[in-house]
């Protein structure tokens, strides 16, 4: 697999403002000593019996800089504490999958076309197909950048791991290094949504095709069902102090077919919850991307700044995260709003 553009514009809309951004991730893979030498495998393309597992960091979006070797002394600590060798690499999410892409090409092993989470980014640990399913997520060996190594053998709470991840993080500096979630390929089968990086890679290429903003629009309602929900010019991007996040609030004053709106985005790493007038637009768990209205690419929150004109767009996640359980895990009342989840692309029915 070489085609790296698309995959890391494709994940960056489905980031939702989180990840990592694409031009950084184009960068490090192109500049690897391994250069194109990353594979992509379905979930079918394993035995059985062959273990795979996910790797990500937890930090704040945007502070520091990430030491991404550090990702192999926390896989091979996890192999030591299996007994068996990793036979392929999950993203922990889709928009940060670049620590799973760097650690395949590294290693010579499989980049899984799947993620823990089901096609999209979340700014906690607990917010995945794991914490869905109430699955503990240990074994984890957690590295941060000065070699120091912590190893999780049995949590039964993933929120309160979150904590100590974080904690763990923002003590060594912004980052910490994950291996977790050893899992047979029978069972991965049956747990996680796949194809995920395929449609990360396809979306990116239909977005790289666009020249234009209607060509653009009508791209992301065939490649995912998006729709374009706003439109402008950003006024304001109100930060706020949310230790081992990237965490605020865009202002958007709206500009041709939506002049005269004023929208506000609200961030916790990803965009959480679109406002228009200060009434529901679009929340978690489905997706809110903003792209650049000039250059048709999509944005990072840690890149946004006043005076960008913006498209932003809504995208319905994956049926599983539509579930009452799904919207009770991962739904707007999880970051403190009283606003009723209400599934984009209903009102079109």
């Amino acid at each position: 697999m070489g085609d790296y553009r698309s995959l890391f514009v494709g994940s960056a809309f489905f980031a939702c403002g989180g990840g990592v951004p694409y031009e950084d991730s184009i960068s490090l893979m192109h500049s690897s000593t391994r250069g194109a030498n990353t594979y992509l495998v379905s979930l079918d393309g394993f035995s059985p019996d062959d273990w795979l597992c996910t790797v990500y960091a937890i930090g704040a979006s945007g502070h520091g800089q990430k030491q991404y070797r550090s990702f192999l002394l926390a896989i091979k600590c996890l192999e030591e504490h299996l007994g068996a060798k990793i036979k392929g690499v999950i993203p922990g999410e889709i928009g940060s999958e670049i620590n799973a892409v760097w650690v395949a090409n590294q290693k010579s092993i499989a980049l899984v076309d799947a993620d823990m989470v089901g096609g999209r980014a979340v700014p906690e640990e607990q917010m995945d197909i794991y914490g869905l399913y109430n699955i503990p997520t240990t074994p984890v060996v957690l590295v941060n950048d000065q070699g120091d190594l912590i190893v999780v053998k049995v949590a039964h709470d993933s929120s309160k791991l979150e904590n100590v991840y974080r904690a763990f993080a923002i003590a060594s500096g912004g980052y910490c290094y994950i291996a977790s979630r050893p899992i047979s390929q029978v069972k991965a089968k049956v747990l996680l949504p796949g194809k995920t990086v395929s449609m990360a890679i396809s979306t990116g290429r239909k977005i790289l095709a666009c020249k234009t903003v209607p060509q653009l629009i009508d791209a992301l309602r065939e490649s995912c069902d998006s729709r374009l929900l706003a439109a402008g010019k950003i006024t304001a991007n109100v930060l706020n102090d949310v230790p081992g996040f990237l965490s605020g609030m865009l202002r958007i004053s709206g500009s041709a077919t939506f002049s005269g709106k004023a929208f506000e985005v609200h961030y916790k790493n990803e965009n959480i919850i679109l406002l228009c007038d200060d009434e529901y637009m679009c929340s978690v768990p489905d997706l809110i991307s903003i792209v650049d209205a000039k250059s048709l690419m999509p944005l990072s929150n840690s890149l946004l700044q006043k005076g960008n004109n913006v498209l932003v767009f809504g995208t319905p996640a994956l049926p599983i995260w539509r579930t009452s359980k799904g919207v009770a895990i991962l739904g707007p009342a999880q970051f403190g709003f009283d606003h009723e989840y209400k599934p984009i692309g209903c009102e079109d029915k």
